[in-house]
This record gives C-alpha cells, structure tokens and sequence, in this order.
C-alpha cells in the first residue's frame, strides 16, 4: 500500500512488535497469494502448453490425412484418365469391327445378289449375234497353255475366237461355236473328264479360272 516492493522494508519499518507481528502476518498471507497466483499460472501455462501439443498433434493429423486425400484424389484421377483411354481403344476397336462386319456384310450380300443374278441369267436363253443350234452345257475352265489336241496353241481372245475342250461325240474339233457369257470359241481341245455334255473353256489365269467357277452355259454351234 505504502508502494514499497521490499518485504524486508516492510518489516524494517514496523511501528511496534504488534505491527511487526501484523506486518509479518501480511507478507506471509501474500507470499501464500502469490505462490497461489504463481501455481495456478504455471498450472494454466501447462494446461495452454498441452492444449498446444494436442492441436499441434491435431493439425499434423489433418495436414496427414489431406495429403493423403490429395494423393487419393490424384490416384482417382490418374484411374479414371487410365479408364477413359481404354474406353476410348474399345470404342475404337468396336468401330472398327462393326465397320468391318458392315463390309463383310455388304460384300456378302453383293456376292449374293452377282450369284442370284447369274442363277438367274444362266437360266435364260441369251441369243447370240449369228444363227445357230443353242444348247445347255456344264461348263468348267482351265488355263494350262500349250498345242491343243487340234493342233493349235491354246487362246483367250475375248475380241475373237477362243479355245476350248469340247466331246467330239457331242461338239466334234473344228466346230465354231458362241457362249454367252464367254464369247466366240472354237472347239479344239479335249480332255479326259470333259464327255458327255461338257466343255471346258480356256482362261489367261487361275484367278480367271476360279472366278469363272463352274456353271451351265448356253452354247450355240454356229452355222
């Protein structure tokens, strides 16, 4: 109160024994205010420093567990670019079938309607350019080159006569014919399969040959 920051001023100063005794009384009741002051700060001073560790603690959880969001997400997303390329390479490639099916298809069904279309000629009487006796025939083809049993080298000249193997029995050598479809011929050749009412018509090559197949022609001795 006097403003005095000395305990032992305090004492010193005492009026009487009493006041000494008072005083005494008074400084021991404020040591025991302080050491109260000074155990209740240090405890709060703890408690604050504990408090700080465990929000310390905390934080180094939060920021642990939003790295581990982060690289979660990054993972997510780097999954999800990985899922849209194969995406992306399958829907590609299912294109690409389906384009090839739709091929396949319409060129299946372009060969079925050449086939139907050549069903359907074969069955018709095609006139040819010059009178004549107009039969059916099985017709196959060859393309092996060479002298013909007649005598003359074998030929596809689709502008003139070509050769073919005919039966004598049925078409004899020499004879002039035309074929629809295959143009003018002469019967020159012969073979070991071709009896009957068989002819077998010369070609340049095996893709000719395999094109051609195997199918009845209308054949017309000419005049």
């Amino acid at each position: 109160m006097s403003g005095s920051n000395s305990a032992l001023q305090v004492i010193l100063s005492s009026g009487s024994i009493s006041d000494f005794f008072a005083r005494m009384d008074m400084l021991a009741k404020i040591a025991n205010y302080d050491n109260q002051i000074i155990d209740n700060i240090k405890s709060q001073r703890n408690s604050i420093a504990l408090e700080k560790t465990n929000l310390q603690a905390e934080n180094n959880a939060i920021a642990n567990d939003q790295k581990a969001i982060e690289q979660s997400l990054k993972d997510l997303n780097a999954e999800i670019t990985s899922q849209n390329k194969l995406l992306v390479s399958a829907t590609q490639k299912e294109n690409s079938l389906l384009a090839q099916k739709a091929s396949m298809d319409a060129a299946a069904a372009a060969a079925a309607a050449a086939k139907a279309a050549a069903q359907a000629n074969a069955s018709v009487v095609i006139s040819p350019p010059v009178k004549g006796t107009t039969i059916t025939m099985d017709a196959t083809a060859y393309d092996k080159g060479g002298a013909t049993s007649y005598g003359i080298q074998t030929s596809r000249n689709p502008s003139g006569y070509s050769t073919v193997a005919v039966f004598p029995g049925t078409i004899p050598l020499g004879t002039k014919l035309y074929i629809a479809g295959y143009g003018y011929a002469i019967a020159a050749d012969t073979g070991t399969d071709i009896i009957g009412n068989r002819i077998d018509l010369f070609f340049n090559t095996d893709a000719d040959c395999n094109s051609f197949g195997r199918k009845n022609v209308q054949v017309t001795i000419l005049n």
